[in-house]
């Protein structure tokens, strides 16, 4: 160095001293320092001696020369690498790295063998064998998002502070002789402390960033950080230990392994992502190639899916045919999309892709892909070779979000089949246990869960407010619900070793947690439980009522058996008795009616029918149903409602036969007037040839109720026995309630004829009642409204109806506080109607037409 003239360059001669044979010795020159004075020269360290010869001159360099030209060493001397460092060394540094390195020098001896035979020989290769069925495809990659510095923060305070920190560093004794600073520092206020904007900067580390999925990364590989402590890039040299610093969001490292043995690509990213605090989250991604066998066997399972896809569908088109089709068209549609329509888009996608599974494996990870990447090549600019990587990483993250799609989607079709087959077991009884428990409680469960939501949402709320400072769980609202719902699962806070950091420490947060526990753990979870239980419970009870009900078991070995027999004695299908039963409204099945209703069923196979359910005793006609205490209460009700219905309208308590016979005659009565409507559609205009047809009042004989007269005397006999009027009145008391709405409008229009009729009638004769009768005798004048609800009961009130029609034919004397009794003076005039065969079945569909 020197003036850099070729008569003025100098040579430094190293060792003035006496060396010792077989000792190492360290020396060190450092070029372009400064001594206590501020002189610029050279310093020379032999150990951790040094001396300074002052020159200001230029290291006589230019890019065309080497750095160091040549060494002259003495005979007999060995010497160990040069180490060079970016930067002049202090001499403080030179003499700690000095004595840092003086236990090697103790047991250092020289190398083992000269120059010569080193040059000449090779190095065998240690071989190691992997330890696993994988291996990297390619080198770890660290990927860097970051934001650029600046001196100007979001709050004032931080812009002062900052630049004061700088300038007290930069005009201190830091800077200040016999230490110096380098430009960066002395010129740059962001050097030391800096605050951080939202945009990512043009340059960082000697290098430009990169659009990787989305984001805005720089890249460096793992290796070369951990490994090196000094990188050169574009001519530059940077210190690795500064790659992450305060600018840093978050650092991924990218790894890609391949498994030979299973054709199983893998993408491995370890993120750490830098706040407030560091939080570390991995992924892995898997590509597998079927191949082979495995792939023909993939093949068979897919086409065994569309064949049951097919054979679903068609099982589902044939049970709808012999149903109403209106009604069962919402399932089908669940069914079909569940069942069908979601399989076979989920085979057919999948069976594409796992055919390709080879191509696209070695078009991402093989040769063509990342496997292809010549890192070992001095003659590819390193560059390429990245550019060429993230290629084709970028389309192997393509197949694998492809794949983690398909997996959405078979997620999404088991889910909805889960929830089908749960919907399923209502099938039978016991096992829709929990099927109708839930729809038992569903009104208070969505009452429950809007509750529930409604207080965590405040506790949220609170909690953040409160302690999202000072407790990470509380810090966002996902955490805070994450920590809230393990909570309630029975988990705390997590408490460490030091009093400060229990939850019991700060007296807010103690509070805060006793109050959750008391209203969500001891009080909510109790509401939930009591709900279910109350539910099931109303459940448990309803299958205890159902006298048709077998255990599981039992149930489905019957049915495999009724479908057996009913295959080889022909009956006709359920579906079709259920239509005929329901079309001529019939809930008693007999031999006449059977034969009616299926005229061409061999004899012998409905005997068979009726004898196979004969056998079950609740399907009897003459079975009573042990009536539990609400019914019994309705009954009572009912009975009530009769008595005073009876006592304003002035006639009898119809007797159950009469009311069997008003409601055929009602049912008749309906029959006509839906043929004439449908006429009158077929038409547009209605019928004048036809006279409209009069039923009038139906009358039963006395015997059929068991009936005596009041006088002792003997009633008439009918054309049934005894036995069959016991049966006659045990088959009434089964039929159905199904006039409630006819009832409330009669007594609606019986309350207005009777206000017109009273307004023509003195008031002390008005229904009878005598002046001087007690008032709590006195029949009340309502309407339908008024008497309905003083019974509480509406749905069980139709069958009263059947006999008022015949009811109003009279008008006998009664008592003012009790339905008149009905004597043989007071019965209506008998309607003599001959029935044909048809009229007899529809009357009395129990009894056999008599020769």
């Amino acid at each position: 160095y020197g003036s850099c003239a070729d008569t003025e360059e100098e040579d430094m001669d190293l060792g003035g001293g006496d060396y010792e044979n077989g000792k190492w010795y360290h020396t060190a020159l450092m070029f372009g320092g400064v001594n206590t004075n501020g002189k610029r020269g050279m310093w020379v360290f032999d150990g951790s001696t040094g001396g300074f010869d002052f020159a200001d001159w230029q290291w006589c360099r230019d890019e065309t020369m080497d750095f160091i030209q040549g060494m002259q060493l003495p005979g007999g001397i060995l010497m160990s690498p040069i180490e060079v460092t970016a930067a002049a060394l202090s001499p403080k540094a030179i003499q700690e790295s000095y004595y840092d390195r003086v236990p090697d020098f103790r047991v250092r001896r020289g190398p083992v063998i000269d120059d010569q035979t080193r040059m000449t020989e090779t190095i065998p290769y240690e071989r190691t064998q992997f330890a696993y069925p994988m291996s990297l495809v390619s080198p770890p990659i660290l990927l860097q998002t970051r934001v650029e510095k600046t001196n100007v923060c979001r709050n004032h305070l931080g812009s002062v502070y900052q630049d004061k920190i700088w300038a007290d560093t930069t005009n201190g004794v830091t800077c200040e002789l016999p230490y110096e600073c380098d430009q960066d520092l002395l010129n740059t206020s962001t050097a030391l402390m800096s605050c951080s904007t939202a945009s990512t900067p043009s340059e960082f580390f000697g290098q430009r960033p990169l659009d990787l999925g989305g984001q805005i990364q720089f890249y460096e590989f793992l290796q070369s950080i951990t490994d090196a402590p000094i990188l050169v890039r574009n001519g530059l040299p940077q210190e690795t230990s500064t790659f992450i610093d305060a600018q840093t969001k978050s650092i991924t490292v990218a790894m890609v392994t391949f498994a030979p043995e299973y054709g199983l690509a893998s993408t491995i990213s370890i993120t750490a992502t830098l706040s407030t605090e560091v939080s570390v989250d991995f992924s892995v991604g898997h590509y597998q190639s079927l191949e082979g066998d495995q792939l023909q066997q993939y093949r068979w399972v897919s086409y065994i899916g569309f064949i049951l896809a097919v054979v679903i569908l068609i099982e589902k088109v044939v049970t709808i045919a012999h149903k109403d089709v209106r009604a069962e068209i919402p399932g089908f549609v669940v069914d079909f999309i569940i069942q069908v329509f979601l399989p076979i888009v989920y085979f057919s996608i999948r069976l594409s892709q796992v055919a390709a599974s080879k191509a696209s494996i070695l078009e991402t990870v093989g040769t063509e892909g990342l496997a292809g990447v010549p890192w070992s090549s001095r003659s590819v600019s390193l560059g390429s070779k990245v550019g060429q990587f993230f290629d084709g990483l970028e389309k192997f993250e393509a197949k694998l979000s492809n794949e983690s799609l398909m997996g959405t989607f078979y997620f999404v079709h088991a889910t909805a089949a889960l929830f089908r087959l749960i919907f399923q077991t209502s099938a039978h009884p016991r096992t829709a246990i929990l099927v109708n428990t839930m729809i038992q409680a569903a009104g208070d469960l969505w009452h429950f869960v809007i509750l529930f939501f409604v207080l965590n949402f405040g506790f949220i709320a609170l909690g953040m407010a409160q302690f999202a400072s000072e407790k990470s769980e509380f810090s966002t609202p996902l955490r805070s619900f994450e920590t809230l719902w393990e909570m309630l699962l029975g988990s705390m806070i997590e408490s460490g070793a030091i009093p400060s950091s229990t939850w019991s420490y700060n007296a807010l947060i103690m509070l805060y947690l006793i109050f959750y526990n008391f209203f969500i753990f001891m009080i909510m979870l109790n509401f939930i439980i009591a709900i279910i239980v109350e539910a099931y419970m109303k459940v448990v009870a309803s299958i205890a009522d159902m006298e048709a009900e077998q255990e599981f078991c039992s149930d489905v070995s019957s049915v495999t058996y009724v479908s057996i027999k009913s295959l080889v004695l022909r009956w006709p299908g359920h579906m079709q008795l259920i239509k005929a039963l329901k079309e001529n409204r019939k809930i008693v099945c007999n031999y006449a009616m059977m034969r009616r209703l299926f005229p061409n069923w061999g004899r012998r196979s409905m005997m068979g029918f009726l004898k196979h359910y004969q056998r079950y005793d609740f399907m009897a006609i003459t079975h009573e149903v042990e009536p539990s205490e609400q019914h019994e209460t309705i009954r009572q009700t009912v009975e009530e409602v009769e008595e005073r219905l009876a006592v304003m309208l002035g006639v009898p308590v119809p007797t159950k036969a009469e009311r069997v016979m008003e409601g055929h005659r009602l049912n008749m009565i309906g029959q006509q007037e839906r043929q004439a409507r449908i006429n009158r559609s077929a038409t547009g205009k209605k019928s004048k040839d036809r006279p409209d047809r009069i039923f009038a009042p139906t009358l039963v004989v006395k015997d059929t109720d068991n009936y005596k007269p009041l006088d002792g005397t003997q009633g008439h006999s009918g054309n049934m026995s005894n036995g069959d009027a016991s049966d006659f009145d045990k088959m009434s008391l089964r039929l159905e309630a199904r006039l409630e709405g006819t009832i409330i409008r009669m007594m609606q229009q019986l309350h207005a004829d009777s206000a017109v009729a009273d307004s023509a009638v003195p008031a002390d004769t008005r229904m009878g009642i005598e002046e001087d009768a007690p008032e709590n005798t006195r029949p009340r004048h309502t309407t339908g409204e008024d008497i309905l609800p003083q019974t509480g009961v509406y749905g069980s009130l139709g069958h009263v109806g059947a006999g008022i029609s015949s009811l109003c034919q009279s008008s006998p004397a009664h008592s003012p506080s009790s339905p008149p009794a009905r004597t043989k003076g007071s019965q209506p005039e008998l309607v003599q109607v001959q029935p044909t065969e048809n009229q007899f079945y529809s009357l009395f569909p129990q009894f056999e037409w008599p020769k």
